[in-house]
């Protein structure tokens, strides 16, 4: 089973390019020890994307598609561990709507 038949497999089809271009994003990273990863070289990639003022939604996009990789290594035999299953991020996704963006100055004088 390739990679593209198990991210089709198990997720979105939708997805399949953006988790293929994270995970490619990685193994060039990595280089030829991508069968040797451990725990600590997944957090330090994390910690590069970090550097490069990713926002915390993209971190996590980035390590959720890390997953899905060492899944597959995991379901083909070339892993036998997940390094990252237990990593989770705990970063602040900020929520709020700015209302000044919403409207200009103009036009919640014609509303009002």
């Amino acid at each position: 089973m390739t990679l593209n038949e198990y991210i089709l497999q198990h997720y979105s089809e939708r997805s399949l390019l953006r988790y293929l271009n994270q995970i490619n994003q990685f193994i060039s990273y990595q280089g030829s020890k991508i069968n040797e990863t451990s725990y600590s070289e997944v957090v330090e990639y994390i910690g590069i994307l970090r550097e490069r003022n990713l926002h915390p939604k993209s971190l996590r996009n980035h390590l959720f598609s890390l997953k899905i990789y060492f899944r597959y290594l995991v379901s083909v035999g070339k892993r036998k561990d997940h390094p990252c299953e237990s990593l989770y991020l705990k970063d602040q996704i900020n929520r709020a709507i700015i209302v000044e963006s919403l409207y200009s100055k103009e036009q919640l004088e014609e509303l009002y």
